[in-house]
C-alpha cells in the first residue's frame, strides 16, 4: 500500500505537526503483517483482507492532513506539487516491480498461462485495476487456477484514485468556504457523509450471490474507509486549532484523557484482530458488506487516535518497537512484492508446505522490499528526482518504455496462443454458432449428438465441433451447458461457501426440453468438477466417498439418464478427468482436486452404465486426458488442459477428436 514519507527534520514539516509519529509506522507494519499473513495461507487470519482498511485509514488522515495544514499556512494547495510527490513516492517501485513480473511470465511461465496479463499490467501501472478486474470477472475470495501475480494492486488503484480527486474536493471546499474554521467544519461533514454513504451504498448492493468482487474492489463502496481516515484528519486539525496549535495530532491532556485514549485505541485493536479471526470474505451473513468494513475503519481509526494521542501510552510504545517501525518503513515495498512472491513461491516450486513455506515467503519478500526501499525508493524521495514539472518528461519516457515492455513481453506467436486458447472464448464465431445447435434437420445420414452437462462439457464439445462432420457426426450443444447433476447446496469450492450457479437445480427441465424438442440419437453428458466438491447434505458436509453421498450422487445420475434417454436417444456418460484447480495459500493441494473422489465418481458413473445395457455407453474421457492415470495439461507437446486446471484448450479438441467421436458416431449406429 502506498506511504506517507514523512521528511527528515528541517524539511517541511509532516501531516501530524513538527514531530515524527514513528508509532504510525508501527500501525502500517501491524496492517502489512496481517494481509501478508492472509495471502500466504495463514488459515486463522480468515478475515486479514480487512487490514487494508488499516493503511486506507492512515492515508484518508495524513493526505487530508497535508492538504489542510498547506492550505492553512499558504491559503492554497499547490496541486502539481502534491501529484509530483505522490508520483514520486509511488511510481518508482511500481515499475521496477511491472517490469520484473512481466520478464517472469514472458521467460519463467508457459505461454498463455495469464491470458489477460497485459491489462492486468496496464491497469496496475495507469491505476484503474480495481476497475479492470471487475469488469473481467476476476473472483478476489474464490480464484480458481492461475493467480494473476498482479491482482493485489487493485488496492493501489483506489488509493490513486483518491489522491487524484480529493485534493480537488479539499480546495474547492476550503475556498468556497471563505474561512478555515467554516471550511474544515464543511470538510467535515462531507467527510462523514461520504462514508455512510459509501458504506449504505455497499450495504444495499450486497445479496446473497452479489459479486463481492464488485464490492470489495469498487472505489465507490471502499471509499468509507479513505473517508473515516479524513474524518479522523478534520476532527484532530480541529482539536489543534482550538489548542491554537497546527497539526492534527493533538496529546491527550490530564490522566483522565489519557486512560480515555488508551482505552479507545485497545478498543480499536482489539476489534481489528477480532474482525481479522472472525470474517471471510464470502461470509454467508453478509456482515462485512453490511456494517463490517465500515467497523474495521472505525476500528483503525481508534487505534490511530490511540497511537497519536498518548505517545508513551502502550499503544504507542508497543507500536514504537524497531523492528515493527522498519516492516512499516518498507511496507510499500512489501507489499508491492509479496502478493507476486506469493503466486511464484508455490508448494509445486519449492516443494514446500506450511510454515517452511510462509517463512520462505516472508523471507523473499522483506528481502525485495529492503532492496526496493533502501535502492530506489528512499534516494528518490531524499533527492532530486523528478522534484520540479520538468521531471514530467524522464518520468513520461520511463512510463512508456514500461508500456512497452508489458506489450511486447505478452507477444505470443498464433501458434502458442492456439495451443492454450480456451474454447469458446477464442473459438471463432462460426464454430461457436455452429455448436449451438438449433436443430438437427441438416444433419443427413450422421449421428445427432446432443453435448450437456457442466462447463467441461463446453470446452470439450466446442474443440471437437469443426471435425465432428469427418466422423459423421453433427455435434451440438445449448447455451445453458455448464452444470453438473449434483445440487445439493451450499458447496464447498476452494473454501468458499455458496451456491455459484443458482439456475443449476433446474436442469432436469432444461435437459427434458431438449431431448423433446432435438430428438438427438446420443446424449453426451460431462460432469465432474461440481460433482466432487463438499456439499452440504442431510445435515453434514459431504463429498465423493461418502456412503451418503455416494448413494445421492447415484441417484442424480439416474435420474439424468432416465430424462436424457427418455425420447429414445442413447446416453454417452463420460468418464471425469483429474483435475489440478491450483493450490491453497499454505502449499496444500485443494480437497476437492483428489484423485480418489474422481476415481469414486468414475466408479459410480460406471455402475449406472452397466445396469442400463443398450441404453448407455461410457467415453474413456479420463484415459485419453490422463494417459498417465494423473492430471495431465500437455500431450505430444500440446497444451490440452487450460491453465484453471479443469476444462480443456482448443488443442485439447483437436487431440480429443480421432478418439471420441468415431465413439460416439458407434454409439448412435448401434442403437
Amino acid at each position: 500500500m502506498t506511504r506517507t514519507h514523512v521528511p527528515p527534520t528541517g524539511s517541511r514539516p509532516s501531516a501530524t505537526g513538527k514531530e515524527r509519529i514513528v508509532a504510525l509506522d508501527g500501525v502500517r507494519g501491524v496492517a502489512l503483517l496481517i494481509i501478508m499473513g492472509y495471502h500466504f495461507g495463514l488459515g486463522w487470519l480468515s478475515g486479514g483482507f480487512l487490514s487494508l482498511d488499516i493503511f486506507y485509514v492512515l492515508s484518508g488522515y495524513l493526505i487530508t492532513g497535508l492538504l489542510l495544514g498547506e492550505y492553512r499556512r499558504r491559503d492554497r494547495i499547490k496541486l502539481s506539487a502534491f501529484w509530483l510527490r505522490r508520483a514520486r513516492r509511488l511510481l518508482p517501485a511500481l515499475l521496477i516491480v511491472l517490469v520484473a513480473v512481466t520478464l517472469m511470465v514472458r521467460f519463467a511461465e508457459p505461454a498463455g498461462l495469464y491470458p489477460g496479463f497485459r491489462m492486468s499490467a496496464l491497469s496496475a501501472l495507469f491505476y484503474f485495476s480495481n476497475w479492470w478486474q471487475i469488469v473481467s470477472s476476476g473472483n478476489y475470495f474464490g480464484a480458481t487456477g492461475a493467480l494473476s501475480p498482479l491482482t493485489h494492486t487493485w488496492s493501489l488503484a483506489v488509493e490513486e484514485q483518491f489522491y487524484l480527486v480529493w485534493p480537488l474536493v479539499v480546495l474547492a471546499v476550503m475556498h468556497l468556504a471563505r474561512t478555515f474554521e467554516r471550511g474544515i467544519r464543511a470538510l467535515l461533514a462531507l467527510s462523514i457523509s461520504g462514508a455512510l454513504a459509501s458504506a449504505v451504498e455497499m450495504a444495499l448492493l450486497y445479496h446473497p450471490g452479489a459479486n463481492t468482487t464488485r464490492l470489495y474492489f469498487g472505489t465507490d463502496t471502499h471509499a468509507q474507509s479513505i473517508l473515516v481516515g479524513s474524518v479522523l484528519a478534520c476532527g484532530m486539525t480541529m482539536v489543534q486549532m482550538r489548542r491554537g496549535e497546527e497539526g492534527m495530532a493533538p496529546r491527550a491532556n490530564g490522566r483522565a484523557n489519557r486512560v480515555l485514549l488508551t482505552l479507545v485505541g485497545l478498543a480499536g485493536l482489539a476489534g481489528t484482530l477480532l474482525l481479522t479471526y472472525t470474517q471471510e470474505g464470502t461470509s454467508g451473513s453478509g456482515f462485512v458488506y453490511r456494517g463490517g468494513f465500515l467497523l474495521s475503519a472505525l476500528s483503525a481509526a481508534a487505534l490511530i487516535v490511540g497511537a497519536v494521542c498518548v505517545r508513551d501510552g502502550p499503544i504507542a510504545v508497543g507500536l514504537s518497537l524497531r523492528p515493527l517501525v522498519w516492516v512499516g518503513t518498507v511496507s510499500y515495498g512489501a507489499y508491492l512484492w509479496h502478493y507476486p512472491i506469493f503466486v511464484y513461491l508455490d508448494g509445486t516450486r519449492t516443494g514446500l508446505q506450511g510454515l517452511s513455506l510462509l517463512s520462505v515467503r516472508f523471507a523473499a519478500t522483506f528481502v525485495l522490499a529492503a532492496a526496493s526501499y533502501y535502492v530506489v525508493e528512499r534516494p528518490v524521495m531524499e533527492g532530486t528526482f523528478w522534484k520540479s514539472i520538468r521531471a514530467v518528461v524522464p518520468a513520461t519516457a520511463l512510463i512508456g518504455a514500461t508500456v512497452v515492455v508489458v506489450v511486447s513481453g505478452t507477444l505470443t506467436s498464433s501458434a502458442s496462443a492456439a495451443a492454450v486458447a480456451p474454447a469458446p472464448a477464442q473459438a471463432n464465431r462460426a464454430e461457436w454458432e455452429a455448436y449451438q445447435v438449433h436443430s438437427f434437420d441438416h444433419a443427413g445420414s450422421r449421428v445427432t449428438v446432443l453435448m450437456v452437462g457442466d462447463s467441461l462439457s463446453l470446452t470439450v464439445a466446442i474443440g471437437m465441433a469443426p471435425y465432428a462432420e469427418e466422423y459423421g457426426v453433427d455435434l451440438g450443444g445449448r447455451s445453458h451447458t455448464g452444470c453438473g447433476v449434483a445440487i445439493a447446496l451450499p458447496l464447498d469450492d476452494h473454501g468458499v461457501v455458496g451456491d455459484p450457479f443458482p439456475n443449476c437445480p433446474t436442469w432436469p427441465t432444461w435437459w427434458q426440453d431438449d431431448v423433446r424438442q432435438l430428438h438427438p440419437q446420443v446424449v453426451g453428458l460431462v460432469i465432474g468438477f461440481w460433482e466432487v466438491q463438499d456439499r452440504w447434505l442431510d445435515g453434514r458436509w459431504q463429498h465423493i466417498g461418502d456412503p451418503g453421498y455416494d448413494a445421492y450422487e447415484t441417484a442424480e445420475l439416474e435420474r439424468a439418464v432416465s430424462i436424457l434417454s427418455s425420447q429414445g436417444a442413447r446416453v454417452a456418460l463420460f468418464t471425469s478427468p483429474y483435475f489440478d484447480s491450483g493450490e491453497q495459500p499454505d502449499g496444500q493441494p485443494w480437497d476437492q482436486d483428489a484423485p480418489a473422489r474422481v476415481d469414486g465418481l468414475n466408479r459410480i458413473i460406471t455402475d449406472v452404465a452397466r445396469r442400463h445395457p443398450g441404453v448407455v455407453a461410457v467415453i474413456p474421457l479420463n484415459r485419453y486426458l490422463d494417459p498417465g492415470g494423473r492430471f495431465t495439461s500437455t500431450i505430444d507437446g500440446q497444451v490440452v488442459r487450460q491453465p484453471d486446471g479443469v476444462h480443456t484448450t482448443l488443442a485439447g479438441g483437436t487431440y480429443l477428436a480421432p478418439k471420441i467421436l468415431p465413439l460416439l458416431a458407434a454409439v448412435g449406429r448401434t442403437g
